[in-house]
């Protein structure tokens, strides 16, 4: 029978910049799903509950509560990505830019 899936335990000040984070109106939406599927699973919810809660995968919330258990509060953060950045001229941003 497999294992149960477990969250480590909170470092100091973890949880409360976890907390910080699920309630931020100026932190990035997957920061703040990250923070809140972390955050969820820690007061022992269940990950179909979590899933349903924050409009995610099951596979999602498992990959961020391991994410979180091998990188700790970068978890809630981008992984940098392969291949040049998205370059914009002056001019594309102009003509974007709405009048």
């Amino acid at each position: 029978m497999p294992r149960k899936m477990q969250i480590r335990a909170f470092k100091e000040g973890e949880e409360e910049k976890l907390q910080q984070i699920s309630r931020s109106r100026i932190a990035s939406q997957r920061a703040v799903e990250r923070a809140q599927i972390v955050l969820l699973f820690s007061v022992g919810k269940r990950v179909e509950d979590i899933a349903q809660a924050v409009g995610r995968t099951q596979a999602t919330v498992y990959r961020q509560v391991h994410q979180f258990n091998d990188r700790g509060l970068a978890c809630v953060e981008d992984l940098p990505r392969e291949g040049r950045p998205l370059v914009y001229d002056e001019q594309f941003v102009e003509k974007r830019a709405p009048s």
